[in-house]
């Protein structure tokens, strides 16, 4: 039958009663899921993410790479510059609060013009954008971090707002992001790697036992590893991990259950292993 037919159908069907019990599951329904708690949202985010098709994301990643001449720091930045940009252009954060003046002047566009081309296709809104878009990020140096608690809200709230391709385009871009993230770890300036000396408690020395073998006998990049996790949360700590395996210092053998069982054991991980195995790559 033609689905004009049966959509006029499923129309004429309704009466006010009906249309009135619509609009109280709708309310109800919204209200379920503004008492979400916010760490669920992040959950919700990566039970998506899960089911989508990454392939054709690293195809595209996989391409850029191969007319690339050499993977440099700056090609790097400049391909994340514009894989960020071709995202705000879409303008699938439109629905999300209107930045205040003092935050889109914050926005150093000049900054980032410099690393796109000059016949680049930027929205009429794009510092407007870019505004919205630093809210649900943080960078940490030049690791530009996705806070998928933010990005789950949205999604929920605002899904049935957006296209198909807006909402694809948020796990586009979390893969593509992914991908540089890893790139630029391995060619990072000197300068930017070095850390501060880290001093472990007792305990996690005795966690350093463990953790040796997983990083193939680094003592260096074991402390490196415990220091530098503690306090932070579970996303953070799986996005560290996925940063030492890109920079070989970590075992993708042990990465899975060893390193998951010896922090959630020692209270540093309290979420569950499928989690974990969601998050780590």
């Amino acid at each position: 039958m033609n689905k004009t037919v049966i959509d006029d159908a499923e129309e004429a069907s309704l009466s006010p009663a009906a249309i009135c019990e619509l609009a109280a599951t709708m309310n109800e329904t919204y209200g379920k899921i503004m008492r979400i708690p916010k760490h669920l949202y992040g959950e919700y985010y990566l039970y998506e993410k899960a089911k989508h098709d990454a392939g054709p994301v690293k195809m595209r990643y996989d391409g850029w790479k191969m007319q690339e001449w050499d993977e440099t720091f700056e090609c790097l930045k400049d391909k994340q510059t514009h894989v960020v940009a071709t995202f705000l252009t879409m303008r699938p954060l439109r629905f999300s609060s209107r930045p205040a003046p003092r935050e889109i002047e914050a926005v150093q566009l000049e900054l980032v013009k410099e690393r796109l081309s000059r016949n680049f296709a930027y929205c009429e809104d794009f510092k407007e954008m870019c505004a919205r878009f630093r809210k649900f990020n943080r960078w940490e140096g030049h690791i530009m971090k996705l806070d998928y608690d933010r990005y789950g809200k949205y999604l929920l709230q605002n899904c049935f707002k957006m296209t198909d391709e807006e909402r694809q385009a948020f796990f586009d871009l979390d893969i593509m992001v992914e991908l540089i993230n890893k790139d630029i770890a391995k060619v990072m300036p000197v300068e930017e790697k070095k850390e501060e000396e880290i001093v472990l408690s007792p305990e996690e020395d005795a966690l350093m036992v463990q953790l040796l073998p997983m990083f193939y006998g680094s003592e260096d990049n074991a402390k490196a590893f415990l220091g530098s996790i503690q306090g932070m949360k579970g996303k953070q700590i799986t996005d560290m991990v996925n940063m030492m395996i890109a920079e070989k210092k970590l075992s993708e053998l042990s990465c899975h259950r060893d390193l998951y069982t010896v922090l959630h054991d020692a209270g540093i991980y309290d979420k569950s292993e499928s989690n974990w195995n969601m998050q780590v790559r």
